[in-house]
């Protein structure tokens, strides 16, 4: 569970594999339920490290 401020809702999420020697594609699910919203989810997928950017809706 992770609090949010409003003035600056921003969180960082960091994974750590369980093999660091795996070769092709890389891809984590992030799933988000704020209380009273819908369910949000995203999928990321890179060729070896994942570095991305999911900004949410604003509503």
């Amino acid at each position: 569970m992770i609090d949010l401020d409003r003035e600056d809702p921003v969180a960082f999420v960091t994974v750590r594999w369980k093999e660091t020697s795996r070769e092709g594609t890389s891809f984590a699910k992030l799933t988000l339920e704020p209380a009273g919203k819908p369910t949000l989810t995203h999928y990321f997928e890179a060729p070896g490290t994942i570095d991305d950017v999911w900004e949410l809706p604003t509503e």
